[in-house]
């Protein structure tokens, strides 16, 4: 399930539902929340508490909107039945109540007069004069299953937080002393005797032999194996190259409508009171409280509910009220028992995870015939998909039969009437040319698996992409088999890698070895530098970081030497360091402070604020759970965040 619900949030479409449904700016999931243990709250913000129905009816707010813009999409109901979808709601209610109290505590609230009037500028909302357009609002409204108050209001939460954001990084403070020791730490460089070892300086090295040579082949005949590889011709076309344009009639959507008309149904819901206790007892006292108080008067048990609901649970209407409740928005428990009422008949205690409910029903709000004006879209949609997916299936069975009696898939391509280049590749079974380049950016692994399963002049079936959207067709030409290359193809490339060793080694053995005696004569560099003909750099300046110009763009860089080099103390050698291919020694002969002005401070002090920034954006969730610590009761909860 979760997996499917992975792949419908993966939908840009579903995604801007969901951005509307959670406009308020999202601080936590529901697994950041710390558990507690009430049948009496879901949630607890701050000390303020988070009832049943009022988790109930987000979920139902929330599964309308969805239900409005997918209607029956498996995926999106697989979502609406999972526990995620629970956590989801909870978690809207909790970020907008965090939003009211920000918004209180720093007194900071976006206009609605200035958010209207942004919308009224949207280019997406704009006419052909790029005048602001009712109808296109109107429409994407209708589209999102929203109305303009809640968009509006929602709009208004995120600006208030994002201000509230803003505020904070301009009171962002960076004193002048922190600024001085920044600079005085990045901007210090250091000078140094700097000596260079490479290869030129290493002398004598042995040559490598025939026999290493062979030996180092046997060893590792596996580097030398080439992979089989497969020359084939593929072509790639998409959907659209398959199908032409679709056309839905009025009398086809009116068919369908009359055809299906019992699946065009509202759901039956119940109108509820609901009251839920933590020990039976407690719930076994109400209900002969209210049968006491109420002596079998129907038409008056609804109002004595309230009442004593007020009374002994302290619960209000609001809280108490479950209207248009349908099954899946009950507890499992407590379903059967609920929707087996009579209308004013009262429940005995019903046992949940959350405690003892229990309901009163109300009202049954019977399920109801849409009409055809309610549903054409989605009727159409429908028809429209129906055909699409007969018509793609048609085309690649067609397309299947002519690869199946063809030796050329250009042919198989013409007479079915697609237009699509093929293209040569030479590929082994990873997808790379023999230079190593991999071919195929997307549907790597499909395309390999299909060339490596077929013979020589063979032509595949349509393959379909792993998102449905492409397709390919392809012919193996030719087969090249694996072998492994022979002893005097490699040997030059064997001879000239041990011989890279060899060299290696013996720069390594020198560098120490200079390194060990320049130890001994810190301060007389050139009597170390002249016996082995190296060379030197004195007084060279180093900074702390190097700066690396790439596609004009700025990158820091710091070295294994000059993070030696800012380590030491004066006087001191850094040892042999690996450094760009060869190795160098640095003697620290000097500590340059940075000479300060007015622009370098402007410009640490604008750097160390960005970073500042970031930093207390890291803290304010922090500052956010010790100020208003949320609680979600984990009788719900718990299995949520186990899974």
């Amino acid at each position: 399930m979760m997996k499917s619900f992975r792949k419908l949030t993966g939908n840009i479409a579903f995604k801007i539902v969901l951005g509307i449904v959670a406009l308020s700016f999202v601080f936590f999931g529901v697994s950041s929340f710390v558990l507690g243990n009430s049948s009496n709250w879901v949630a607890q913000i701050g000390g303020k508490k988070i009832s049943y129905s009022t988790l109930q009816k987000a979920m139902k707010e929330n599964r309308e909107l969805i239900l409005k813009s997918y209607g029956n999409n498996e995926q999106a109901m697989q979502y609406l039945e999972s526990d995620q979808f629970t956590s989801d709601s909870l978690s809207r209610i909790v970020n907008q109540e965090m939003v009211k109290n920000l918004s209180s505590e720093y007194d900071i609230k976006a206009s609605e007069k200035i958010v209207l009037e942004n919308i009224a500028k949207d280019k997406n909302f704009a006419d052909e004069t790029g005048k602001f357009n009712q109808t296109k609002f109107k429409d994407f409204l209708k589209r999102s299953g929203i109305n303009e108050d809640l968009y509006v209001n929602e709009i208004i939460n995120q600006t208030s937080m994002l201000m509230i954001i803003q505020t904070m990084e301009i009171a962002a403070p960076v004193s002048s002393k922190k600024i001085i020791d920044i600079i005085n730490f990045n901007e210090e460089k250091r000078m140094v005797d700097l000596v260079s070892i490479n290869e030129k300086n290493v002398k004598n090295i042995e040559s490598v032999s025939e026999k290493e040579v062979e030996k180092y082949y046997n060893d590792h005949k596996k580097e030398f194996s080439l992979p089989e590889f497969r020359k084939i011709l593929l072509a790639k076309f998409t959907a659209k190259d398959l199908a032409s344009a679709i056309e839905i009639k009025e009398q086809e959507i009116v068919a369908e409508y009359e055809k299906n008309k019992e699946s065009y149904t509202t759901e039956e819901t119940r109108d509820f009171y609901h009251v839920v206790f933590d020990e039976e007892k407690q719930a076994q006292e109400f209900i002969a409280n209210l049968k006491k108080i109420n002596q079998n008067d129907n038409k008056k048990i609804a109002s004595q509910f309230a009442s004593l609901a007020k009374e002994q649970a302290k619960k209000d209407l609001k809280t108490i009220t479950l209207n248009q409740t349908n099954k899946k928005q009950l507890l499992t428990e407590t379903v059967s028992k609920a929707f087996a009422l009579k209308i004013n008949e009262l429940s005995s205690p019903i046992k949940s995870s959350l405690g003892y409910h229990v309901f009163l029903l109300n009202n049954i709000n019977q399920s109801q015939t849409k009409s055809l004006a309610q549903v054409r879209d989605e009727i159409k949609n429908k028809l429209n998909e129906k055909k699409k997916d007969g018509a793609l299936a048609k085309k690649i069975s067609e397309l299947d039969s002519e690869l199946l009696s063809s030796s050329s898939i250009g042919e198989s391509l013409n007479k079915s009437k697609i237009n699509s280049p093929i293209n040569q590749y030479n590929i082994d079974n990873s997808g790379k040319d023999p230079s190593g380049n991999a071919i195929f950016s997307q549907d790597n692994e499909i395309i390999v698996k299909n060339v490596f399963a077929l013979k020589k002049n063979q032509n595949s079936k349509t393959i379909t992409s792993q998102d449905g959207l492409t397709f390919y067709v392809l012919q193996v030409t030719d087969i090249i088999p694996s072998k492994t290359q022979e002893l005097a193809s490699v040997a030059k490339a064997i001879q000239q890698k041990l011989q890279n060793d060899k060299k290696e080694i013996a720069l390594s053995a020198l560098a120490h070895e200079v390194s060990a005696e320049i130890s001994q004569n810190l301060n007389n560099l050139a009597l170390v530098t002249n016996k082995y003909r190296l060379k030197l750099e004195k007084n060279r300046l180093m900074p702390r970081t190097y700066v690396i110009n790439y596609q004009g763009q700025q990158f820091p860089y710091r070295s294994p030497l000059l993070d030696k080099i800012f380590s030491i103390e004066l006087n001191q050698s850094t040892g042999a360091i690996n450094d760009s291919g060869g190795y160098s020694i640095a003697i620290l002969r000097d500590i340059k402070k940075p000479q300060i002005n007015q622009q370098l401070v402007e410009e640490v002090a604008k750097s160390s604020q960005k970073l500042f920034r970031s930093d207390i954006m890291q803290q304010f969730n922090n500052y956010l759970m010790n100020k208003y610590p949320v609680k979600v009761n984990e009788k719900i909860f718990r299995k949520n965040q186990e899974n």
